[in-house]
């Protein structure tokens, strides 16, 4: 079977170094107000499910979010697109439970009034990585302690059973909360805090990465993209002409 070549807009490699090009810090930060144009426009209200095609990394998408929308982006420029996911769910996840601590209610009813699922236990230390690797995107795994022994998982309502799969699957013990316990407790919202400025940090750290490259090679990306350009024209063209294996067929006039 033929393979067939990807598009221009389907190469990882264009996007990655091009879309700091596209996409600089003017554009970044008009991304609220876009953002509130397209809540305005859709008649969206907080709640609603978005979904952001063609997301990059993330610029409107943590915009609405931030604005109350359920959001999923989709793109293919797979190593920012993970940040700019685990950035918005790690500062969901701090809000949310900002939220419910604010609250003073029992802690035993975040289920039951918040879309966040928290569980707080032990684990062997060494199993701490293996268990971040698999839960993957769906929750944030934080130590609550120097040697990792006592953790945090965080997540959705909607991914807990599959994370408290992979929970049991490490040997993770559950502690429990006394019931009589008001909002969420403050070393628990404070490494939510910290996860979720990490998860930022990390997202920025990317995008400058991206705009150091674009701005160092700047001059040499837009003539490769000239390149590209007119080359894929030549490609339209052969493929638009009558031809054998080793002949295209031209017609047409010639200027005298």
């Amino acid at each position: 079977m033929k393979k067939t070549e990807k598009q221009w807009f389907e190469n990882e490699e264009f996007w990655m170094r091009f879309a700091p090009v596209m996409f600089d810090g003017s554009r970044w930060a008009e991304a609220p107000v876009v953002a509130e144009h397209i809540v305005k426009i859709a008649r969206l209200e907080k709640g609603n499910t978005v979904l952001d095609a063609g997301c990059g990394p993330g610029r409107i998408t943590i915009s609405l979010a931030a604005l109350g929308m359920d959001v999923t982006g989709v793109d293919i420029i797979q190593s920012e697109l993970n940040a700019a996911e685990e950035s918005k769910r790690a500062s969901s996840e701090y809000n949310e439970a900002l939220a419910f601590s604010n609250l003073q209610v029992s802690y035993s009813e975040l289920e039951s009034l918040s879309f966040l699922t928290l569980r707080i236990g032990k684990i062997d230390p060494e199993k701490f990585d293996e268990l971040k690797r698999r839960v993957g995107l769906r929750a944030s795994v934080v130590a609550l302690g120097d040697d990792r022994s006592r953790i945090l998982a965080a997540c959705s309502k909607k991914a807990r059973f599959a994370v408290d799969g992979e929970l049991k699957e490490c040997g993770f013990v559950e502690l429990e909360i006394p019931k009589d316990f008001k909002g969420i407790p403050q070393d628990t919202l404070d490494n939510l805090k910290r996860n979720s400025e990490e998860a930022k940090k990390a997202l920025e750290e990317i995008q400058t990465e991206r705009r150091n490259f674009a701005q160092t090679h700047k001059d040499e990306l837009y003539r490769l993209l000239q390149c590209y350009s007119v080359s894929k024209q030549i490609v339209e063209v052969e493929n638009n002409l009558e031809s054998t294996e080793y002949v295209y067929r031209i017609t047409g006039w010639i200027p005298a």
